[in-house]
């Protein structure tokens, strides 16, 4: 029998992206034997800059600036997808995620899951 890949994406920004994943990752290859999981944190592969942009501005925005955090959701969530400001977001995630795409690649998952929307994200967009 084939073994099945499993692929679980998270973003260390918060801790619970993290055990949710890895909570994915374990219970996969517990409780299903023909299944190899693999978890791998969308930041131990994006470059320096963005990593610590991307985290650092999430926190902060979070914790002292919360209103100001669901506004700028809610204009990216509600933002067309050729709109310019999103053009530029997925060309700078792009560029700053392809080792987690080689990686990606490499692994060759048959099931990806995320535990957070940045790594779908660059899913979608990556190509």
């Amino acid at each position: 029998m084939k073994m099945r890949k499993v692929l679980v994406l998270s973003v260390s920004a918060r801790a619970w992206h993290t055990r949710a994943a890895e909570a994915l990752r374990a219970s996969a290859e517990l409780e299903l034997p023909d299944v190899q999981a693999l978890h791998l944190d969308v930041m131990d592969y994006a470059s320096a800059t963005f990593r610590r942009l991307y985290t650092d501005a999430y926190i902060t925005l979070v914790n002292k600036h919360p209103a100001l955090w669901g506004m700028l959701y809610q204009l990216t969530s509600d933002a067309k997808s050729d709109a310019t400001m999103n053009k530029v977001r997925r060309s700078i995630e792009r560029m700053n995620t392809r080792a987690l795409r080689k990686r990606i690649a490499e692994f060759a998952p048959d099931v990806i899951v995320c535990t957070t929307f940045l790594p779908a994200e660059i899913l979608v967009n990556g190509r």
